[in-house]
């Protein structure tokens, strides 16, 4: 069986298509990352959900 553990360094990475719209300015996707850490310590109720959220970055893409 393999190692579940995740390495600290790791990211969880998803990028999500938003709906087209001629008439907005939205980018065509969109990318939310936060590392494995974040959610770890979150996870086990060592940091508050805001500080959490702190450690989100989005990133707009064409």
């Amino acid at each position: 069986m393999g190692d579940d553990r995740f390495n600290d360094e790791e990211k969880l990475i998803m990028k999500t298509k938003m709906t087209r719209c001629n008439a907005c300015n939205i980018p065509k996707y969109l990318e939310a990352s936060v590392p494995i850490s974040v959610l770890m310590k979150y996870d086990q109720q060592k940091i508050s959900r805001d500080k959490a959220m702190e450690g989100v970055v989005l990133k707009e893409m064409e």
